[in-house]
C-alpha cells in the first residue's frame, strides 16, 4: 500500500510536465529534446498507472526510477504465488535463484544486451534474480544464524566497502562480471546480519539519522529525478549555466567552478531529502495506515 500513492503522485506530475512542454512547444515554438508526449504517450501513461510498464515497454517512461519498481512489483507477486503452491520453500527459493541466473546470462550473452539494461525482458528478469538472491540470503540466516556469529565488525566493514567501491566503478560501466554483484551484496547483507548486535558496525548503522535516511529512502528514490529535472531547467533558464546533452538527449549542467558544482549537488540532495520526508509524512505512512 506505501509504493503506489507515491507512484500514482509523481506519475501525475510527470504527466503535467509532458502538458506543459506541449504549452511551450505551441506558444512559444521552443521544442525539448525529448519532445512533448513522443516516449511519454498515453500508452506508456496506462502501463505505469498499471504498474506493468517494465514488463511491456521497451523504454523508460515518465518517471524512469519507476521501472524498478514495476519489476519489483510482480516479482512479489510471483514469488509469493510461488511459496503458496510448493511445499519445500527453501528448494522453490534455490530454484528460482538458478533459473534466473541461466536465464539473465542467456539474455545478455545471447542478445548481447547491455547488463545494466532496464527493457521489458532484462529489467524483470534482473529484479527476480535479485529477489532470489535476497531470499536465499534469508534461508541461509535463518538456518545458521544461531551456529555463525561474527564478533568483529571488520568483516562486515569490509564488505560494506567493497560494495561502495563496486557501485563507484563498475555501475556506470559494462561490467563484465555483473552477474556477480547481487551475489556479493547478498553476502555483505549476511556478514551484517550475522555480526553481534554489541559491535560497532551495528551502532554506526543504527544511529537516528541513518535509519531515518534508510526509512524515507523509497521516497528519495522516486522523487530525485524530477527533482534534477525542475533543477536543470532553472539553472539552464534562469541562472543561464551553459549546459551540454548526450546521445539520448538527456541535458546536464556544464558547471566549471568546483565550488558552484558542489553547492548546485548540496542542495539539490538537501531538497530531495525534504521532500522525501514529506512524502513519507504525509503520504507513504497516511496511505499506510489505510485498512
Amino acid at each position: 500500500m506505501r509504493l503506489y500513492p507515491l507512484h500514482l503522485i509523481m506519475l501525475f506530475a510527470f504527466a503535467a510536465l509532458e502538458f506543459a512542454k506541449y504549452l511551450v512547444e505551441v506558444e512559444f515554438g521552443m521544442i525539448a529534446n525529448t519532445p512533448a508526449f513522443s516516449i511519454n504517450n498515453m500508452t506508456a501513461f496506462f502501463a505505469n498507472l498499471f504498474l506493468v510498464h517494465n514488463w511491456v515497454l521497451s523504454t523508460l517512461s515518465f518517471n524512469m526510477p519507476s521501472w524498478s519498481i514495476s519489476a519489483e512489483f510482480y516479482t512479489y507477486v510471483i514469488f509469493g504465488t510461488l511459496l503458496l503452491l510448493t511445499d519445500s520453500k527453501r528448494k522453490m527459493q534455490v530454484g528460482i535463484l538458478i533459473i534466473s541466473i541461466l536465464l539473465f546470462g542467456y539474455i545478455l550473452g545471447d542478445y548481447g544486451m547491455s547488463r545494466w539494461a532496464t527493457d521489458n525482458i532484462t529489467g524483470p528478469i534482473r529484479c527476480l534474480y535479485s529477489f532470489s538472491i535476497g531470499a536465499v540470503a534469508y534461508c541461509f540466516f535463518e538456518k545458521y544464524r544461531d551456529r555463525i556469529v561474527l564478533t568483529s565488525s571488520i568483516p562486515s566493514v569490509v564488505c560494506l566497502v567493497l560494495s561502495i567501491l563496486i557501485v563507484m566503478f563498475f555501475a556506470s560501466q559494462d561490467f563484465k562480471y555483473v552477474e556477480l554483484i547481487p551475489l556479493f551484496f547478498g553476502v555483505t547483507i549476511l556478514t551484517l546480519v550475522l555480526t553481534k548486535q554489541n559491535q560497532k558496525i551495528h551502532r554506526v548503522l543504527s544511529n537516528n539519522p541513518t535509519v531515518y535516511l534508510g526509512t524515507i529512502s523509497y521516497g528519495i528514490y522516486m522523487i530525485h529525478d524530477l527533482t534534477w529535472y525542475v533543477y536543470t531547467q532553472v539553472l539552464r533558464f534562469v541562472f543561464k549555466f551553459p549546459s551540454v546533452s548526450d546521445s539520448q538527449g538527456k541535458v546536464s549542467i556544464d558547471i566549471e567552478n568546483v565550488f558552484v558544482a558542489d553547492l548546485v549537488t548540496v542542495l539539490g540532495i538537501i531538497t530531495v531529502i525534504i521532500l522525501a520526508h514529506l512524502s513519507y509524512k504525509y503520504v507513504e505512512t497516511r496511505f499506510n495506515r489505510v485498512r
